[in-house]
């Protein structure tokens, strides 16, 4: 049972490695305003199928074509006379830890923004739940190794 368990633990480490290697940043890029994405992009998880391939994102091949590095995606909130949009992109700078950051800023009379990073892929959506892979391969392999000992 032993070896069992070590060879488990060796895979799923070859697992995790390989799965973070090889897995480029991919973020919901739309914007709210008419003809950029429309109403779509303040929910853009819970577009049509067609609208979701449309509006994600590969960041590295992104990066790729406008020679930038794109390391989080990114939401901006914005409030200009009381006119509400979000933008969603890929993003440069540092990377937040896995919760995110927002920052909320004002301008000159009526002008209100909340930016915010994260990273992991569409991470940048509206308030929903993911689950990592590295936590689902982790779950499995402890249940595994319960069942094997």
């Amino acid at each position: 049972m032993k070896t069992t368990q070590v060879v488990l633990a060796a895979f799923a480490v070859f697992l995790l490695v390989a799965v973070h290697s090889t897995s480029g940043l991919t973020c919901w890029g739309c914007n709210s305003r008419d003809g950029l994405g429309g109403e779509e992009c303040w929910e853009p998880g819970e577009a049509s199928e067609a609208k979701q391939e449309e509006f994600l994102v590969d960041c590295d091949k992104l990066g790729q074509e406008n020679k930038v590095n794109y390391t989080v995606c990114r939401k901006i909130r914005q409030e200009v006379n009381d006119e509400l949009r979000v933008f969603r992109s890929c993003g440069t700078g540092d990377v937040p830890g896995p919760e995110g950051r927002c920052v909320e800023r004002t301008g000159t009379t009526k002008i209100y923004m909340t930016y915010c990073e994260c990273a992991g892929d569409k991470c940048n959506g509206a308030a929903t739940t993911t689950v990592s892979v590295v936590a689902l391969i982790v779950s499995a392999l402890a249940v595994m190794l319960k069942i094997s000992s």
